[in-house]
């Protein structure tokens, strides 16, 4: 492990009291891999509110499930109307079709006819913020397939962040030893070789690697895009602002989506004060050297607080946050490695980059491992 703990980009810190995420992450109840392992009483989840507020400035709406929230749903103004039904019927619609589709996301949802608002308040930035494609060139099969986990499952924090889930999967762990620190800058068959110029033999290998790391140590000539992203974090003292399980969401100013992690998780923040967590996905905005203070304006507005009452915390700027998904992973299925016996790979060089993708990959790489072994 070339890092200093256990989690990949799965990381959470402790800063001042709170619990930063590098990056806003949710675990989805619905993940199969998630019930397979049936760790979720473990991590003691705390859910979103289903839905989302939609800033459409001046004013915003909101966009609550009625299959979650029915009677929110219907007492709410902004989002009890024959129009806005029919727009969930279509999510819906799509989330049960079975039909395969080469479109791109943002293709597909200007193909249907959901309501202005609904698609560039809601649906749009939502995804946005879910891919890390400003432009939406994600394939459409993974819009869908997220679509249908949010149907079945709810999104969620751990109570201790967003780590507690490797840190649980580590601690069922009984007879393995992780060398950390340690970067891997080669390879041959059943060996390692590290920085340091250590060498660690095995009977089998198996990569978690991500696009960059591959594409230096397995020396591929597939090409990848990286979708970068940065995150801030906020204090401020406890009812300054309302208090809010949703998401928020708009297109208006550098943040496609921020919330309020301490009203899902208490534990996310320390007596006294709430977190907020604030993205940005558009490359344009994140090379601005006024970043910080266009984002305190935009959490401003939307959350109605003075920008001065906004204590910043911390940043996290990710270069590679995600690999572009306009195209499948670059070894998409080939979990065995050519050229070699006891070479096997996992995460996003087979898998939708995702915790489901990066567990169901290693369960499957695993595999291939364990039968190559028997066969000798």
């Amino acid at each position: 492990e070339a890092s200093s703990d256990v989690g990949g980009r799965v990381k959470t810190d402790s800063f001042s009291g709170f619990l930063l995420d590098r990056g806003f992450q949710v675990l989805l109840t619905s993940y199969p891999e998630i019930k397979r392992l049936d760790i979720l009483d473990s991590l003691d989840l705390a859910p979103f509110s289903s839905g989302a507020i939609a800033h459409k400035p001046p004013y915003n709406f909101r966009v609550i499930n009625p299959l979650r929230h029915f009677l929110g749903y219907i007492s709410s103004k902004s989002s009890f109307s024959p129009r806005r039904l029919f727009d969930f019927f279509m999510l819906a619609q799509l989330a049960l079709s079975s039909k395969p589709s080469n479109l791109s996301t943002s293709r597909l949802f200007d193909s249907k006819p959901f309501s202005e608002d609904f698609k560039e308040c809601f649906l749009k930035p939502f995804f946005q913020g879910i891919s890390l494609d400003i432009d939406l060139k994600v394939r459409s099969s993974i819009c869908i397939d997220y679509l249908k986990l949010f149907l079945r499952g709810l999104a969620t924090l751990p109570k201790n962040g967003m780590q507690a889930l490797p840190y649980a999967l580590y601690q069922r762990l009984k007879a393995t030893q992780v060398h950390f620190n340690k970067k891997v800058v080669g390879f041959q068959e059943e060996e390692v070789e590290l920085a340091n110029k250590e060498l660690i033999k095995g009977d089998a290998i198996i990569f978690a690697l991500d696009n960059p790391s591959a594409s230096r140590l397995i020396k591929t000539s597939k090409t990848f895009k990286s979708q970068l992203v940065t995150c801030f974090y906020f204090a401020v003292k406890k009812r300054l602002i309302k208090q809010c399980s949703f998401l928020h969401l708009g297109r208006k100013g550098p943040v496609v989506n921020l919330c309020i992690p301490s009203h899902v998780q208490a534990n996310y923040a320390p007596s006294g004060f709430d977190l907020i967590s604030a993205t940005i996905i558009d490359p344009r905005w994140q090379e601005r050297k006024d970043l910080k203070a266009r984002v305190q304006e935009n959490i401003g507005e939307w959350l109605n607080v003075d920008p001065l009452n906004l204590n910043f915390l911390k940043f996290y700027h990710l270069k590679h946050a995600l690999p572009g998904q306009s195209f499948p992973p670059i070894f998409r299925n080939q979990y065995k490695l050519k050229g070699f016996n006891r070479v096997f790979l996992s995460g996003e060089l087979v898998e939708t980059p995702s915790i489901n993708g990066a567990l169901l990959s290693g369960r499957v790489a695993a595999k291939y491992a364990m039968k190559s072994l028997q066969k000798a």
